[in-house]
């Protein structure tokens, strides 16, 4: 759905005396600045019959003042805990009947994921009721067709994009070590009409706007094999397709870190050390195919900053303390993070904080207020910083001494960003995928001193690594990460091509015993 149509929905539902539903869609709305003005500007005038135009600017225009070019934080900023829940709740209580619900549920479940207080278990809950309102199909297993044993295997990757991080980054070394004596490999972007990268023997499709019964029909006629969704929830017209069944075998990437919901996937990968057994395995629909290669890959840029030492080594004071650094997305920081920021500045005077906060700019003196008080020689120590291209994002590392992972939505591609320009990582280690991927990546890279276990503790170790603790180098943390498996692309693709395979072997075989 587009800006407008969204907000014409909601409008709808507003006439219609639903103004909970109404409220929430409008804030889920992926709202920017130059969608913002197409509607602002005239198509609210004839965007519901049932309401004038006058009350309709009314009833919308407080959802929408300084709204940040990039809408989740403005997510973040007006919804709290107990409005979550009570959303949440209100989501579960809507009927199936309207198709343009599906947007404002799938966002709400990603933004839970988000919450502090927000369990796994209740996620798995949720997911389940809204798959089986939204996408009642995708609840069968298989669907499975007969296949000539001499051809080739063709593999479908589904996304919105392939040209932005952080699918360029996972799709690059894919496309450039597939196999294809024995791959045929197609790319189906569902969302971005950008140029896709350049990848011989490799056949990208254009799908932007196509609804699931189209991209479904598209892949059939394509005769995909073996269909990847890499999205999960942050994708529902694909999620759609893999619903009504696209390939005979279907299977998904780990880039989305938690369940869809959807029982139409063969399996899902999953490595033992991100999601163990017993813990959270029980929490998917989708069968987990174990594996021992990392979750994803990092691809640097083609031209990085040169790693330099931190501030505090190249102009040594008395008074100059460590950097820490926060560069996760600032959804992700509750208050308790907030808190244990605060603290450790409240703790030691010389202690500093970086903060890359893109989109917070009209927000951040309340931000300052509500989370560091009015004390300004807190407020001196904490530096923010906007909107950065991607190169001052990485340059950015060289001003910090070491990270401090958000909990307990792990970062991802944040993480191996900061592996790269040789900065470590502080994190809370948790159950499943999502509050375990920086632990799982400070494993890979042998710095098992940088994982806390307990809230108490990874404060204890923010605050001593902030003063005395050992740190390793940058060069020597970006010689770990480079052997890592983050990095090893050719044993990455081999046992992406192994799994899909198998996979399809075992589809087959489930073909023959019908």
């Amino acid at each position: 759905m587009t800006c407008e149509e969204r907000i014409t929905l909601a409008l709808k539902w507003l006439a219609a005396g639903e103004p909970e539903a109404s409220r929430i869609l409008l804030k889920t709305v992926v709202a920017k600045p130059q969608e913002l003005g197409s509607w602002q500007s005239g198509s609210l005038q004839s965007a519901s019959d049932e309401l004038p135009a006058q009350k309709l600017r009314e009833a919308v225009r407080p959802h929408f003042q300084d709204l940040p070019a990039y809408y989740p934080l403005r997510l973040r900023l007006d919804l709290d805990a107990a409005d979550l829940l009570a959303s949440m709740q209100t989501c579960r209580e809507w009927g199936a009947a309207d198709p343009g619900a599906l947007f404002p549920r799938a966002e709400l479940l990603r933004l839970s994921l988000f919450a502090e207080d927000r369990s796994l278990e209740t996620y798995a809950e949720d997911v389940g009721i809204w798959a089986a309102r939204s996408f009642p199909a995708g609840l069968s297993r298989f669907r499975c067709n007969a296949h000539p044993p001499s051809s080739k295997l063709k593999i479908a990757y589904v996304s919105q994009t392939f040209s932005k991080l952080p699918r360029a980054s996972l799709i690059d070394p894919v496309l450039r070590l597939h196999d294809l004596s024995r791959f045929e490999v197609y790319c189906y972007s569902t969302g971005d009409a950008s140029t896709p990268p350049k990848a011989e023997g490799v056949l990208f499709r254009q799908a932007s706007g196509l609804a699931a019964p189209a991209l479904r029909a598209l892949l059939i006629s394509d005769g995909i094999d073996v269909a990847v969704n890499i999205d999960g929830l942050m994708d529902l017209d694909s999620l759609g397709a893999f619903a009504l069944g696209c390939a005979p075998c279907q299977l998904a990437l780990p880039n989305y870190f938690a369940s869809t919901g959807l029982s139409c996937f063969q399996s899902r990968l999953a490595h033992p050390e991100l999601e163990p057994a017993g813990s959270s395995r029980a929490l998917y629909t989708e069968p987990l195919h174990e594996m021992r290669i990392a979750p994803y890959t990092y691809t640097p840029p083609r031209r990085s900053p040169a790693l330099s030492p931190p501030p505090r080594l190249r102009k040594p004071t008395p008074a100059t303390g460590r950097t820490i650094g926060c560069f996760n997305h600032a959804l992700k920081w509750t208050p308790s993070y907030f808190a244990l920021l605060s603290g450790l500045l409240q703790e030691d005077p010389k202690i500093r904080l970086l903060l890359h906060c893109p989109g917070l700019e009209a927000n951040l003196e309340r931000i300052f207020r509500a989370n560091f008080g009015d004390r300004p020689e807190i407020q001196a120590r904490v530096r923010c910083v906007t909107s950065l291209c991607h190169w001052d994002h990485l340059d950015l590392h060289n001003q910090v001494d070491f990270l401090l992972d958000t909990y307990p939505l792990h970062g991802a591609t944040t993480t191996l960003e900061s592996l790269w320009m040789g900065k470590p990582v502080l994190t809370l280690a948790g159950a499943g995928i999502r509050s375990n991927f920086s632990a799982f990546a400070m494993r890979e890279i042998g710095l098992t001193d940088f994982i806390a276990r307990t809230p108490a503790e990874f404060a204890a170790l923010a605050l001593r690594f902030a003063r005395e603790g050992v740190i390793p180098s940058p060069a020597e943390v970006r010689d770990r990460f480079a052997a890592s498996c983050f990095m090893d692309y050719k044993g990455w693709v081999r046992g992406l091509e192994g799994w899909y395979t198998e996979s399809f072997q075992q589809s087959q075989e489930l073909v023959a015993c019908r």
